[in-house]
């Protein structure tokens, strides 16, 4: 029971500390397409023609109505000009409607399509990064409130974006431009209007861009810190009932819902002065921790193929003046110079009190984990004997310190992945 009290103690700790700090960082948009290949890039520029001429349809409908409305007001009169000239508008009504139909499954279907393949390649490379991480990246860094944020709710909102929201994008843009451009041929007075209007309109939408990038890294973060604090506390639902946790852990949540909804009420206001890009935004805060994590680059590398080649480990230990910390907590040291010297086929017990170390150095020989540093002390000890031992035999190796040696190998230098299906821990 201690450990899981520890345990509940360091959630407590952590969940202490309501107000996160958030880094203002975000993904570039075009980064979402990474692992795009000829394929996608093909469908993306179909998409993107289908959104164009999706968009175009709106203005160009309206031009036509307003053919068909003069036909009307210049041949009341005259039943037959008035036929003679809507017989002209119609046929261009039909052609719009046949361009319509096709460029709209085109703009939906391209874009939908790339969304699923990118996510598809998206979740195997953060999942591949997971398994080839470090144990004590997962103390740190990669927290598991993170992880379940990033293929949940982070991919959803990826996926959104970059599939029919993005198609929407391009038709909207499409109508806005086609729109000034018919203005101005039918009409160049009236589109000086657009003149006045269309800066107002890119201050508006710099600014929100602006605040929502903001809002939407924090919220980020929220939803991460709130999923970690439900995971941790299903996961130990024993020992936080045994502890009488129950309010607490009610409490800490609460107030991270609370942060949450305070920024919600401030992006509904800034939603409502400003234009509905909002998933574009929330999409560079979300791309940045997936990316994150997918740029990360291992300690340990379970891919390492290592130095040295070996054929067989025969199970010769030596622990060298090791010092270790855990990353989660730096302050605290788990081993001070710790030394352990194990012969092939001999059995050992490490015993000792709760928190003293043992598990630790078996995660240490399994190298879940890498010894910090040696002692300078230790090294010239070591140097002395080395020296005076050097005329009496040649089979005397100077062992680097700080250091763990199977068969008298660097850990660091073995194949890391021979080295752990040729050991392991019972328990």
């Amino acid at each position: 029971m201690a450990p899981k009290a520890h345990e509940l103690m360091h959630v407590q700790e952590e969940t202490k500390e309501v107000n996160v700090e958030v880094v203002n960082e975000t993904l570039p948009f075009y980064m979402l397409f990474s692992y795009a290949d000829t394929l996608d890039w093909t469908l993306l520029v179909l998409g993107t023609f289908g959104s164009i001429i999706h968009g175009m349809a709106q203005p160009v409908g309206y031009l036509l109505l307003g053919k068909a409305l003069n036909a009307f007001g210049d041949n009341i009169a005259d039943i037959d000009a008035m036929v003679k000239t809507l017989k002209k508008v119609v046929p261009f009504v039909w052609y719009m409607a046949f361009a319509t139909f096709p460029t709209g499954v085109l703009e939906i279907g391209c874009w939908m399509y790339v969304s699923e393949r990118q996510m598809a390649r998206l979740r195997l490379a953060f999942l591949k990064v997971m398994l080839g991480q470090e144990i004590e990246a997962f103390d740190t860094e990669i927290t598991s409130g993170k992880i379940i944020s990033a293929i949940s709710y982070h991919m959803s909102i990826i996926q959104d974006a970059i599939g029919e929201k993005l198609g929407h994008f391009f038709s909207s843009f499409a109508t806005f431009f086609f729109r000034i451009f018919i203005t101005v041929i039918c009409c160049w007075e009236v589109s000086l209007l657009s003149l006045v209007v269309a800066p107002m309109i890119l201050v508006t939408g710099a600014t929100y861009t602006k605040k929502m990038n903001v809002i939407s890294a924090t919220k980020t973060v929220y939803i991460s810190k709130a999923a970690w604090m439900v995971e941790q506390t299903i996961s130990q639902i024993k020992t936080v009932f045994a502890f009488v946790g129950e309010n607490f852990t009610a409490k800490s949540f609460s107030e991270i819902l609370e942060k949450q909804f305070s920024l919600s009420k401030c992006e509904a206001l800034i939603k409502g002065v400003g234009t509905d890009i909002q998933i574009f935004n929330q999409v560079k805060a979300a791309g940045y921790e997936v990316f994150k994590v997918i740029r990360r680059k291992s300690a340990i590398s379970y891919g390492s193929k290592g130095k040295k080649k070996v054929k067989k480990i025969d199970g010769n230990i030596e622990i060298q003046d090791v010092y270790f910390a855990y990353s989660s907590r730096p302050e605290k040291s788990i081993l001070e110079g710790f030394l352990l010297s194990i012969p092939t086929v001999k059995m050992v017990a490490l015993v000792g009190s709760s928190g003293c170390g043992k598990s630790t150095v078996i995660s240490l020989v399994e190298r879940f984990y890498d010894p910090y540093k040696g002692s300078a002390m230790f090294f010239m000890q070591m140097l002395e004997v080395f020296i005076q031992a050097q005329f009496r035999s040649n089979e005397i190796c100077l062992h680097i310190v700080g250091e763990i040696l199977i068969d008298n190998y660097n850990s660091k230098d073995l194949d890391l992945k021979f080295f752990r299906k040729n050991t392991g821990a019972i328990s």
